[in-house]
């Protein structure tokens, strides 16, 4: 049985993203039986902190998430609540346990472009199909003549909860609009995260590798749009200790948190800056890509040798289109 589904942006936005205390409570104490009989997570260097802030993370394991914000929790009484894509919101059977521990759902263009294609079409697009349906929307590339770029660009349709008419705008702008609205809701769960005293978790380079890979701008515009320090945190020591996709350790081992100093993104070529906007994305991005590669760089030096920087900067974790869609 297929328990997968195309999730809408009204639904993403009404996710509560703060974490239910029963619900952690009970989490906390299961993860202490599966895991922290066999996996012990040393913190070093953790600053003292008086406010909330953005924990910046390499990802180097499905479930990385688990133990690392156990350990904040466990150890220092930090409570996090962490970002995930849409696409994790796909399965009906693991999204309510995702919605109740505390995420903040991200709404990817890679998500927008493939769900709205595999509900016009009743399948995803093939890697080819999106390269071009993505090189369209970020550059404005033309797409190929082909029938199901057409019905793309010229049949009205409800677009993942919002009316898609090509008379009043192209297909272009159509995606560029659900991500800006997308982006606006989630930054308005993290701001409610924050208000009610909880820190944040996100992993900049995005999916899963067991190096650390390339960096992508968004942790940048969370700090900017939410006024919030960054600490980066290096995590060493899930791979050995776990399997892939698998949440309970293997073997036992000692799993490493290494904390950089907090600070703000405080460059001036970003005072004006509106996060999450496309134009203003396109305008900066040498910008905010050059502060996304100081943040990977910091994060880099509070890694072992062996989760550092691999030849490959897109990582060895997902690939094509299932990086955003089941």
């Amino acid at each position: 049985m297929n328990h997968h589904t195309i999730v809408g942006l009204r639904e993403l936005a009404r996710v509560d993203a703060r974490p239910r205390p029963l619900v952690w409570w009970l989490t906390d104490k299961a993860l202490a039986l599966l895991q922290n009989t066999r996996v012990q997570v040393v913190l070093e260097n953790d600053p003292p902190l008086t406010e909330p802030v953005l924990f910046a993370m390499n990802h180097s394991h499905y479930f990385d998430f688990m133990p690392s914000r156990r350990a904040l929790w466990a150890q220092r009484q930090i409570q996090t609540v962490g970002f995930v894509k849409a696409r994790a919101y796909q399965n009906r059977l693991e999204a309510p346990f995702i919605k109740t521990i505390g995420n903040v759902p991200l709404v990817s263009r890679g998500y927008l472009i493939s769900a709205d294609f595999a509900a016009l079409h009743g399948r995803k697009p093939t890697d080819d199909e999106y390269r071009s349906l993505r090189e369209h929307v970020d550059h404005g590339a033309p797409l190929p003549d082909a029938s199901v770029y057409r019905a793309l660009e010229g049949q009205p349709r409800d677009m993942l909860d919002l009316t898609y008419d090509p008379k009043i705008a192209c297909y272009r702008d159509a995606i560029q609009q659900r991500y800006a609205s997308g982006m606006a809701a989630s930054v308005a769960q993290a701001r409610a995260v924050l208000d009610a005293g909880v820190s944040l978790h996100i992993y900049p380079q995005g999916l899963y590798s067991t190096r650390l890979s390339r960096g992508r701008i968004g942790t940048v515009e969370f700090a900017l749009a939410l006024d919030v320090p960054i600490v980066p945190v290096g995590f060493s020591g899930m791979n050995e200790c776990f399997r892939k996709h698998e949440m309970v350790p293997h073997r036992a081992g000692v799993l490493t948190m290494r904390f950089g100093r907090p600070r703000r993104v405080t460059r001036p070529e970003l005072v004006d800056f509106r996060p999450f906007v496309p134009a203003d994305e396109q305008r900066l991005r040498d910008v905010l890509e050059h502060e996304t590669r100081t943040l990977m760089d910091e994060i880099n030096a509070l890694l072992d040798p062996a989760y550092r920087w691999g030849d490959d900067l897109d990582g060895d974790g997902l690939e094509g289109v299932a990086r955003f869609f089941d």
